[in-house]
């Protein structure tokens, strides 16, 4: 009886360690348009298991830059891989680069990601930060992302 006590907690154990685990792939930058947005998704990014994540976001010729950082009020001690996504809202037509920012603990730096995107049809408004989310650790699900679009842009110019 003992043998398989032991067996059960060595095997949970190792069930729990797996999903705690830094990513095995670089991150990763996508951009998707969506309306009048851009969501863009942070794919294998490497953070605290039980940290949150904040955005802050700045605009200039057409560069988007979004900011990334982890808020570790309640840290664990694990690390864990995180699909992480942040929306754009209101972004105006044009050819944009949007840079993602984020500091890698691991390399004890900043790094950045940056892709090209067109904004085919967008509005006469400022770019303004949308909603965000988060995977599960190990996941690559996003939840949470909020809102995708904070007007109705390109529904009302498809229609006009």
């Amino acid at each position: 009886m003992r043998f398989l006590m032991v067996l059960i907690f060595i095997s949970a154990t190792a069930a729990g360690a797996a999903a705690q685990t830094p990513c095995e792939n670089d991150d990763a930058l996508a951009l998707q348009l969506i309306g009048n947005s851009i969501r863009a998704d942070h794919t294998n990014a490497t953070y605290n298991c039980c940290s949150s994540m904040a955005y802050s976001f700045e605009a200039s010729e057409g560069q988007l830059l979004l900011i990334e950082t982890e808020d570790l009020a309640q840290a664990c001690h694990c690390e864990c891989c995180f699909a992480l996504a942040a929306v754009i809202a209101d972004v105006p037509s044009g050819d944009w680069t949007v840079v993602l920012r984020w500091f890698d603990y691991e390399q004890s730096a900043w790094r950045e990601l940056s892709a090209p995107i067109t904004m085919p049809v967008g509005i006469a408004k400022s770019p303004s930060l949308g909603g965000q989310g988060k995977s599960q650790c190990g996941g690559d699900t996003v939840v949470g992302i909020g809102p995708e679009s904070t007007s109705w842009g390109l529904l009302k110019t498809t229609y006009r």
